[in-house]
Protein backbone atom coordinates (compact mmCIF):
# COMPACT_ATOMS: atom_id res chain seq x y z
CA UNK A 1 0.00 0.00 0.00
CA UNK A 2 2.83 2.36 0.94
CA UNK A 3 4.05 1.95 -2.87
CA UNK A 4 0.47 3.28 -3.87
CA UNK A 5 1.60 6.39 -2.43
CA UNK A 6 5.36 6.53 -3.76
CA UNK A 7 6.53 9.79 -5.84
CA UNK A 8 6.30 7.42 -9.01
CA UNK A 9 3.68 5.41 -7.79
CA UNK A 10 0.42 5.09 -9.40
CA UNK A 11 -1.65 7.34 -7.09
CA UNK A 12 1.16 10.49 -7.55
CA UNK A 13 1.07 9.59 -11.57
CA UNK A 14 -3.03 9.87 -12.23
CA UNK A 15 -3.43 12.70 -9.79
CA UNK A 16 -0.79 14.44 -12.33
CA UNK A 17 -2.05 13.44 -15.25
CA UNK A 18 -5.50 14.51 -13.88
CA UNK A 19 -4.30 18.23 -13.32
CA UNK A 20 -1.97 18.08 -16.97
CA UNK A 21 -5.50 17.64 -18.43
CA UNK A 22 -7.13 20.20 -16.16
CA UNK A 23 -4.40 22.66 -16.89
CA UNK A 24 -4.55 21.79 -20.49
CA UNK A 25 -8.24 22.58 -20.98
CA UNK A 26 -8.27 25.77 -19.09
CA UNK A 27 -5.65 27.28 -21.54
CA UNK A 28 -7.42 25.64 -24.42
CA UNK A 29 -10.59 27.70 -23.17
CA UNK A 30 -8.80 30.71 -22.87
CA UNK A 31 -6.65 30.43 -25.91
CA UNK A 32 -10.09 29.91 -27.03
CA UNK A 33 -11.99 33.08 -26.28
CA UNK A 34 -11.23 35.36 -29.38
CA UNK A 35 -13.32 32.84 -31.51
CA UNK A 36 -10.90 32.67 -34.69
CA UNK A 37 -8.39 30.82 -32.58
CA UNK A 38 -9.95 27.52 -31.92
CA UNK A 39 -8.65 25.53 -34.25
CA UNK A 40 -4.91 26.49 -33.37
CA UNK A 41 -5.76 26.47 -29.55
CA UNK A 42 -7.02 22.96 -30.63
CA UNK A 43 -4.10 21.85 -32.62
CA UNK A 44 -2.12 22.87 -29.14
CA UNK A 45 -4.54 21.26 -27.20
CA UNK A 46 -3.94 17.76 -29.44
CA UNK A 47 -0.03 18.34 -29.49
CA UNK A 48 0.23 18.84 -25.79
CA UNK A 49 -2.29 15.88 -24.85
CA UNK A 50 -0.29 13.52 -26.88
CA UNK A 51 3.76 15.36 -26.25
CA UNK A 52 3.38 15.75 -22.18
CA UNK A 53 0.11 14.24 -20.50
CA UNK A 54 0.50 10.86 -23.03
CA UNK A 55 4.28 11.21 -23.49
CA UNK A 56 7.42 13.17 -22.51
CA UNK A 57 7.15 16.94 -23.49
CA UNK A 58 8.54 19.79 -21.96
CA UNK A 59 6.00 20.88 -19.91
CA UNK A 60 2.24 21.66 -20.10
CA UNK A 61 2.15 25.38 -20.20
CA UNK A 62 5.38 25.71 -22.61
CA UNK A 63 4.33 22.72 -24.75
CA UNK A 64 0.88 24.84 -25.30
CA UNK A 65 1.54 27.61 -26.36
CA UNK A 66 4.59 27.06 -28.21
CA UNK A 67 2.33 24.37 -30.43
CA UNK A 68 -0.28 27.82 -30.28
CA UNK A 69 2.26 30.56 -32.16
CA UNK A 70 3.64 28.02 -34.34
CA UNK A 71 -0.24 27.06 -35.84
CA UNK A 72 -1.66 30.36 -34.95
CA UNK A 73 -1.54 32.04 -38.72
CA UNK A 74 -2.86 29.13 -40.72
CA UNK A 75 -4.98 28.20 -37.91
CA UNK A 76 -6.86 31.36 -37.86
CA UNK A 77 -7.22 31.22 -41.87
CA UNK A 78 -8.62 28.03 -41.60
CA UNK A 79 -10.85 29.18 -38.50
CA UNK A 80 -11.92 31.79 -41.32
CA UNK A 81 -12.43 29.34 -43.90
CA UNK A 82 -14.22 26.36 -41.76
CA UNK A 83 -16.40 28.86 -39.85
CA UNK A 84 -17.75 30.69 -43.13
CA UNK A 85 -18.72 27.20 -44.83
CA UNK A 86 -20.11 26.48 -41.53
CA UNK A 87 -22.27 29.31 -41.36
CA UNK A 88 -23.33 28.93 -45.02
CA UNK A 89 -24.21 25.09 -44.83
CA UNK A 90 -26.23 26.10 -41.72
CA UNK A 91 -28.11 28.71 -43.58
CA UNK A 92 -28.93 26.29 -46.58
CA UNK A 93 -30.46 23.96 -44.53
CA UNK A 94 -32.64 26.45 -42.30
CA UNK A 95 -33.69 27.87 -45.89
CA UNK A 96 -34.26 23.87 -47.05
CA UNK A 97 -36.59 23.62 -44.42
CA UNK A 98 -38.77 26.24 -45.17
CA UNK A 99 -39.54 23.59 -48.54
CA UNK A 100 -42.23 21.33 -48.11
CA UNK A 101 -41.59 19.75 -51.20
CA UNK A 102 -39.76 17.15 -52.71
CA UNK A 103 -37.06 18.96 -54.29
CA UNK A 104 -36.72 20.95 -50.90
CA UNK A 105 -36.35 17.71 -49.26
CA UNK A 106 -33.41 16.80 -51.71
CA UNK A 107 -31.61 19.96 -50.79
CA UNK A 108 -32.60 19.52 -47.48
CA UNK A 109 -30.43 15.56 -47.39
CA UNK A 110 -28.22 17.43 -49.25
CA UNK A 111 -27.60 19.59 -46.87
CA UNK A 112 -27.28 17.58 -43.66
CA UNK A 113 -24.92 15.34 -45.88
CA UNK A 114 -22.46 18.07 -46.69
CA UNK A 115 -22.69 19.59 -43.00
CA UNK A 116 -21.70 15.91 -41.62
CA UNK A 117 -18.97 15.70 -44.06
CA UNK A 118 -17.47 19.06 -42.79
CA UNK A 119 -18.17 17.86 -39.18
CA UNK A 120 -15.59 15.13 -39.67
CA UNK A 121 -13.34 17.26 -41.60
CA UNK A 122 -13.20 19.84 -38.52
CA UNK A 123 -12.46 17.13 -36.01
CA UNK A 124 -9.38 16.02 -37.88
CA UNK A 125 -8.45 19.57 -38.79
CA UNK A 126 -6.64 19.99 -35.24
CA UNK A 127 -4.75 17.01 -34.93
CA UNK A 128 -3.77 17.71 -38.69
CA UNK A 129 -2.75 21.01 -38.09
CA UNK A 130 -0.60 19.94 -35.35
CA UNK A 131 1.38 17.01 -36.89
CA UNK A 132 1.76 18.11 -40.69
CA UNK A 133 3.39 20.73 -42.29
CA UNK A 134 1.80 21.88 -45.75
CA UNK A 135 -0.06 24.21 -47.70
CA UNK A 136 -3.60 25.19 -46.57
CA UNK A 137 -5.19 23.15 -49.40
CA UNK A 138 -2.77 20.12 -48.40
CA UNK A 139 -3.89 20.55 -44.51
CA UNK A 140 -7.38 20.55 -45.91
CA UNK A 141 -6.85 17.52 -48.30
CA UNK A 142 -5.62 15.35 -45.26
CA UNK A 143 -8.19 16.38 -42.98
CA UNK A 144 -10.98 15.19 -45.62
CA UNK A 145 -9.43 12.25 -46.65
CA UNK A 146 -8.63 10.73 -43.21
CA UNK A 147 -12.10 10.16 -41.73
CA UNK A 148 -13.38 8.82 -45.19
CA UNK A 149 -10.45 6.01 -43.82
CA UNK A 150 -11.10 5.91 -40.52
CA UNK A 151 -15.54 5.93 -40.44
CA UNK A 152 -15.73 4.00 -37.11
CA UNK A 153 -12.99 6.42 -35.13
CA UNK A 154 -14.84 9.02 -36.86
CA UNK A 155 -18.38 8.08 -35.82
CA UNK A 156 -17.50 7.26 -32.12
CA UNK A 157 -15.02 10.73 -32.01
CA UNK A 158 -18.49 12.77 -33.44
CA UNK A 159 -20.95 10.78 -30.59
CA UNK A 160 -18.23 11.38 -28.14
CA UNK A 161 -18.21 15.15 -28.57
CA UNK A 162 -21.76 15.38 -28.62
CA UNK A 163 -21.86 13.64 -25.84
CA UNK A 164 -19.77 16.21 -24.06
CA UNK A 165 -21.28 19.39 -25.60
CA UNK A 166 -24.62 18.10 -24.27
CA UNK A 167 -22.98 18.33 -20.84
CA UNK A 168 -21.07 21.50 -21.11
CA UNK A 169 -24.51 23.08 -22.47
CA UNK A 170 -26.46 21.73 -18.87
CA UNK A 171 -22.78 22.54 -16.55
CA UNK A 172 -20.42 24.83 -17.76
CA UNK A 173 -17.74 23.97 -15.06
CA UNK A 174 -16.77 21.02 -17.01
CA UNK A 175 -14.96 23.10 -19.49
CA UNK A 176 -12.10 22.83 -17.02
CA UNK A 177 -11.36 18.85 -17.94
CA UNK A 178 -13.46 17.74 -20.84
CA UNK A 179 -11.45 19.28 -23.61
CA UNK A 180 -8.43 17.32 -22.39
CA UNK A 181 -10.69 14.05 -21.41
CA UNK A 182 -11.92 14.02 -24.93
CA UNK A 183 -8.53 14.63 -26.73
CA UNK A 184 -6.53 12.38 -24.22
CA UNK A 185 -9.82 9.68 -25.46
CA UNK A 186 -9.27 10.10 -28.83
CA UNK A 187 -5.52 11.00 -29.25
CA UNK A 188 -4.14 7.57 -29.40
CA UNK A 189 -6.19 6.11 -32.15
CA UNK A 190 -5.63 9.55 -34.10
CA UNK A 191 -2.11 9.51 -33.96
CA UNK A 192 -1.92 6.35 -35.03
CA UNK A 193 -3.90 6.85 -38.50
CA UNK A 194 -1.90 9.91 -38.80
CA UNK A 195 1.56 8.18 -38.73
CA UNK A 196 -0.10 5.64 -40.61
CA UNK A 197 -0.81 8.09 -43.23
CA UNK A 198 2.50 9.86 -42.94
CA UNK A 199 4.44 6.60 -43.47
CA UNK A 200 2.15 5.17 -46.76
CA UNK A 201 3.25 8.92 -48.13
Amino acid sequence: MNGFFKYDGPFISMMTRVANLMIVSILWVLTCLPVITVIPASAALFHTVVKVVRGKGKGVVKDFFVSFVANLKQGIILNLIFGVIGALLAYSIYIALQFKSIPGFLYLGFGIFLAIVWCMTVLYLAPVLSRFEGSIGQLIRIALYLPTKNMLLTFLMLILFAIIVFLTDFYPIVLMFTPGVYVDLVAGSIDKKMAAFAEGN
